[in-house]
């Protein structure tokens, strides 16, 4: 997989991580 595709995966990725962390602690909080 050329690198710049595999860059624009993670900054794919990385929004929905960040969302994920935020509802988990929504859910702790």
């Amino acid at each position: 997989m050329p690198d710049n595709l595999r860059a624009n995966q993670s900054e794919l990725l990385k929004p929905k991580q960040v969302q994920a962390l935020l509802n988990a602690v929504k859910l702790k909080g």
